[in-house]
């Protein structure tokens, strides 16, 4: 199911289980049941050939961070649904710049500050039931700003680690702690290279602090760190799928950056699936 078959209009329900509903903007409404509204910084433009489209009307979609991660929360609730759930998701264009949110109306894309956009979900009587999620935005400051206008729909921040949900009822951080995650990475990787000690496992170093607290968990968590493969992976670093050949390779990162990550998946195509 391609990102052509969505329809970005006022809040538009969209999943590929039931059939769409536009809303259109400032009306009497029926939202669906177990309605998600994704408020996610999509980067809309009209008309254009660049990057992913919707159609009817035809905007282009530059931003593909927000589109990937929409397409696998899309395919997570379609399989929910599927299973006899009953999950509509509603899509709002977050504009990081100006901190506003868009929503398409009769053909045009009209803005909203936060206080609006909230005013506008919280007279919802969907939402005043309880049966609102807002997913979103990525920032964890404009997450914050629409909790605290919340009458009652939970915000729920994604992907930000900079989320201060302190005095907030309705704001909830998705992303948990580096710390605790590295934490937990650490003792996952220790105990697999004891089940295998044949096994390798390859941290890739990106020079941040990161390297250091996972080495420190991994001997915590009963672990020789001299077991671990330090490779230097700043810059142009690559990974030689030669080095891991026939022996099961454990590939660590924590870099914390998107295009990292992106090239480390890329270069893992020439390694043995079953192995890695």
């Amino acid at each position: 199911m391609g990102i052509k078959n969505l329809f970005f209009t006022a809040l538009l329900a969209v999943t590929s289980a039931v059939q769409a509903q536009v809303i259109l903007a400032d009306t009497a409404l029926t939202i669906p049941r177990q309605t998600w509204i994704v408020a996610l910084p999509f980067e809309a433009d009209v008309d254009s050939t660049d990057g992913m489209t919707f159609d009817a009307p035809n905007y282009t979609l530059k931003n593909r961070m927000a589109v990937q991660f929409y397409t696998g929360l899309r395919a997570g609730v379609d399989s929910l649904n599927r299973s006899g759930f009953d999950i509509q998701l509603v899509l709002a264009e977050h504009v990081e710049a100006t901190n506003s949110y868009r929503m398409e109306a009769n053909g045009f894309l009209t803005s909203y500050s936060p206080e609006a956009f909230m005013a506008f979900l919280n007279r919802q009587a969907l939402c005043q039931a309880g049966e609102c999620k807002i997913i979103g935005p990525f920032r964890g400051d404009a997450s914050e700003t629409l909790a605290a206008l919340s009458s009652g729909i939970p915000v729920i921040n994604p992907v930000s680690r900079k989320v201060d949900v302190t005095g907030k009822p309705y704001l909830i951080a998705a992303a948990s702690h580096r710390t605790a995650e590295i934490n937990r990475l650490a003792e996952r990787a220790a105990a697999a290279q004891k089940m295998a000690p044949k096994s390798r496992t390859v941290l890739l170093m990106d020079g941040s602090a990161n390297d250091a607290a996972f080495l420190e968990a991994y001997e915590a968590a009963g672990g020789n760190k001299t077991d671990i493969i330090q490779k230097n992976y700043q810059g142009s670093a690559t990974l030689d799928a030669s080095a891991s050949a026939g022996v099961f390779t454990r590939i660590i990162s924590l870099s914390d950056k998107v295009l990292v990550t992106a090239r480390i998946l890329n270069q893992l195509r020439g390694f043995e699936a079953a192995k890695t």
